[in-house]
C-alpha cells in the first residue's frame, strides 16, 4: 500500500501501515484526536462523571495552550471552569 492509497481510501491495509507511514500520519491523528495517544471513548450512558472527567481532560489541555499562546484572559476562565467542574465531582462522590 502507497501513502497515496491512504489518502483515496482513508483506510490502511494492515497494523504494519501505522508504523510504515507514522512520519505522514503523525500530525494528522494529532489534530483530528488532539493526542497521538488513544484515551477511550466517553460512554453516552450512566452517570455524567464520565463526561465531567472527560470535559475536565478536554480543558485542561485547552488551559496549556492557552498559557503558551500567552492568552492569559482565556487560561483564567479554564481554570475557574475546571475548578468548577472539579467541585461538582467532590459532591458527588459524597
Amino acid at each position: 500500500m502507497t501513502f497515496s492509497d491512504f489518502n483515496q481510501t482513508g483506510k490502511f491495509g494492515c497494523d504494519h501501515c501505522y508504523e510504515a507511514f507514522e512520519v505522514q500520519i503523525a500530525p494528522l491523528v494529532r489534530r483530528l484526536q488532539g493526542s497521538l495517544n488513544y484515551e477511550g471513548r466517553v460512554p453516552s450512558r450512566g452517570t455524567g462523571v464520565f463526561k465531567t472527567k472527560h470535559q475536565i481532560k478536554r480543558l485542561r489541555q485547552e488551559l496549556d495552550k492557552a498559557v503558551k499562546a500567552e492568552q492569559f484572559e482565556e487560561a483564567v476562565r479554564l481554570r475557574d471552569e475546571i475548578k468548577s467542574l472539579e467541585q461538582s465531582l467532590g459532591n458527588t462522590d459524597k
